[in-house]
């Protein structure tokens, strides 16, 4: 029943990003949590697997609302005013200004404020600022504050991409504009956090997909798939030891791929056709053995390709239907097929 629900699930982002509902609708499945917000009649709907691993605050005035994990919430204390936002922190009191740390400002209009000013965000309408407090630029001499400094920053920085989000910039990635053609797959695999950038703000695109990228995709996969979410962190000495183990475990894999090189096609094919049970990969097309030009019957992996092809995930280079296994995969190529992976309405139909 998953897999026939997964396209739902699609529009729910790795920090859950705010569902605005449309005259006062909220769109939630069975055991979701909706939060309402009375004055502007605007839900915004935590799947259930969410639950307890996020914090929602909503402005009643400014008709917005901001989720951050839980796990934060030890480190800040967040409160609405008729501004925003504003966040303070006990490693901050230091400093003065009551421990405040910076605040997120609504505003209709763009309004000129001073060097205080974090960053600015425009969506629907409306002008989001961080502010931190005065022009205090928070340089200290003493190395044990600096260094107290050095982790608010950060901090902020999640905070502030996490608003930024689901204010409705979309992805946080610079390097992934809406015109290109793989941004809906980067999106949707984003979206339900199987898929991270290569650092907060770039995805890169063009880069080639890693083994070890390969089996944290296809563990990630295989549990949102069975159990509805992804608890799954990286490893403390390797970060791919905890996927590559779990895939072991669930039989995605049985052996060690050379986990830092780059992935070949008929590779990460070998390792993705085993992420999702056999019912996953309905056939939708018919591809007799020994239709595909440059896949052999002999060939270890034919398999898996052929499994492939007919579920729809994967569809060939060219107008001949070739899969051209020896040749590496790209980031943007594997957002693809990711999508296709969870999401059955996205498959391909063709004839061979």
């Amino acid at each position: 029943m998953f897999k026939k629900t997964i396209g739902a699930i699609l529009t729910t982002v790795m920090l859950l990003v705010l569902v605005s509902a449309f005259g006062g609708m909220s769109f939630a499945a069975p055991g979701d949590i909706v939060y309402t917000n009375n004055v502007h009649d605007v839900s915004l709907t935590i799947p259930a697997c969410g639950t307890g691993l996020y914090i929602v605050y909503t402005n009643n005035v400014h008709d917005v609302s901001l989720t951050i994990p839980a796990s934060w919430a030890g480190l800040y204390t967040v409160f609405e005013n008729e501004y925003g936002f504003s966040f303070s922190n006990t490693r901050n009191k230091e400093a003065g200004y009551g421990g405040l740390l910076f605040s997120i400002q609504i505003r209709g209009e763009v309004t000129e404020f001073g060097s205080g000013c974090r960053e600015l965000l425009h969506a629907d309408g409306k002008y989001f600022y961080a502010v931190f407090p005065g022009d205090v630029p928070y340089v200290y001499d003493n190395a044990e504050l600096t260094r107290e400094y050095t982790t608010m920053e950060k901090d902020i920085d999640g905070i502030l991409k996490t608003f930024q989000y689901q204010a409705g910039h979309g992805l946080p990635f610079t390097d992934v504009p809406k015109s290109e053609w793989y941004y809906n797959d980067v999106k949707a695999a984003y979206e339900i956090g199987i898929i991270n950038g290569a650092t907060d703000t770039t995805f890169a695109p063009n880069n080639n997909l890693t083994y070890a990228e390969a089996v944290k995709l296809a563990a990630s996969m295989h549990q949102l798939y069975t159990t509805g979410s992804i608890t799954l962190i990286n490893g403390k000495t390797q970060w791919y030891q905890s996927y590559v183990d779990y895939a072991k475990a669930h039989d995605i894999i049985f052996g060690d791929y050379n986990w830092n090189e780059a992935a070949t096609r008929y590779g990460y094919i070998e390792i993705f056709a085993h992420a999702l049970p056999d019912e996953a990969f309905t056939e939708m097309n018919n591809v007799p053995y020994g239709a595909i030009p440059d896949v052999l019957m002999t060939f270890a992996y034919a398999d898996e390709v052929y499994k492939l092809y007919r579920s729809g995930i994967i569809q060939g280079v060219d107008d001949a239907r070739n899969c051209n296994p020896n040749a590496f995969i790209k980031r943007s190529e594997v957002a693809a097929i990711i999508t296709r992976m969870m999401n059955e309405d996205a498959r391909v139909k063709f004839k061979i």
